[in-house]
């Protein structure tokens, strides 16, 4: 499959990051694990493990803290290039940093176009497990890493480590009609947009 994914998947956007706190009846819903919420997830990583082949492109923004402790938003763009279940090309460029990441199923290879410099170290044979081997042993937070996650069993993205789900809002992405939902795990939020049916988007039209 060739193109943006998140035009093909059942997945316009999944995006970590710290949910504002909610009061009221906001906060009730915040606090409960709602069966349909719990669904869609679970129905997004059922559709994602069907994906043998993509390529992946994404605007990503991360916060950076300065010395004196304000904190900074540094833009950036991704692309992947995956084939399951060992084979990956990840190019990172934000406004302080390029790389570029080859995975071929035995080692991975880190390249800095700027300093002309690259270090290779040895991985596991999955791509999912490569990148938890990568965060643990050396540090490298890979942006999306949950889209080989979700729907895996025993995973962090597990839908039994939710402690809460819940639907926020119907939200229109690049042009597409998507029911908005949030989570929370222990350790992490995270929310997802999910395009709708276009049955359902005229019905509810």
């Amino acid at each position: 499959m060739r193109g943006r994914l998140v035009s093909s998947l059942a997945v316009l956007a999944c995006l970590l990051g710290s949910l504002p706190q909610a009061s009221g009846a906001e906060d009730s819903a915040a606090q409960t694990v709602m069966p349909d919420a719990l669904s869609a997830l679970e129905r997004m990583g059922e559709h994602l493990k069907t994906l043998k082949q993509f390529t992946l492109e994404a605007a990503t923004t991360s916060e950076d803290v300065l010395d004196a402790g304000e904190k900074v938003m540094i833009g950036g763009n991704i692309t992947y290039r995956v084939k399951i279940p060992d084979r990956l090309n990840l190019t990172l460029k934000t406004d302080k940093r390029e790389r570029e990441y080859f995975y071929d199923g035995k080692t991975v290879t880190v390249y800095a176009p700027a300093l002309k410099y690259y270090s290779v170290f040895p991985a596991s044979d999955t791509i999912a497990n490569t990148i938890e081997e990568a965060e643990s042993a050396y540090g490298i937070e890979v942006p999306l890493a949950d889209l080989f996650y979700l729907g895996t069993k025993g995973s962090k993205a597990d839908a039994s480590n939710i402690v809460s789900a819940f639907y926020v809002s119907d939200s229109t992405v690049n042009g597409a009609v998507c029911a908005h939902y949030a989570y929370r795990t222990a350790t992490a939020n995270f929310q997802v947009w999910i395009p709708k049916r276009a049955s359902r988007s005229r019905a509810r039209s």
